[in-house]
């Protein structure tokens, strides 16, 4: 999952402090809670240029802490 989130912020490109625009921007988001202690996210973030990805993730809450079981970058 490094390898892969390494790879695309080298597509992003560098981040200009004095840019007006961000080097990402949120899209879309969703969050729903299936069951208690339980999260899902998705989010849709587009690049400049036309790029876009979308992310998925999961949390539970185990022992007093949350715990990502599920990430996916599209």
């Amino acid at each position: 999952m490094a390898t892969e989130l390494g790879r695309a912020a080298r597509r992003v490109g560098p981040v200009h402090r004095r840019a007006v625009r961000p080097v990402l921007q949120l899209r879309r988001l969703r969050v729903c809670e299936p069951r208690a202690g339980a999260v899902e996210a998705a989010a849709v973030l587009a690049g400049s240029g036309g790029a876009s990805w979308a992310v998925a993730l999961r949390l539970e809450h185990r022992r007093g802490t949350w715990l990502c079981t599920v990430l996916d970058v599209l």
